[in-house]
């Protein structure tokens, strides 16, 4: 039985593994060059890209 459960355990491991950091904890650790990076590939304009970026910021900063 506990065989069974070890290999959702370990598949879950992994795939955890592929998940990318967030824009907001990237900006949270100052890794605002990646954080920016990051959201230009998740966002269509630049106009997003800043207005995600100082939201983050001043949530942070509050």
């Amino acid at each position: 039985m506990l065989e069974l459960l070890i290999v959702p355990s370990i598949l879950l491991f992994f795939c955890i593994l592929l998940i990318p950091a967030s824009p907001r904890w990237l900006a949270s650790t100052n890794k605002n060059r990646e954080a920016i990076k990051l959201l230009h590939n998740l966002r269509a304009s630049k106009f997003e890209v800043n207005n995600e970026l100082n939201e983050n910021f001043n949530s942070i900063n509050f």
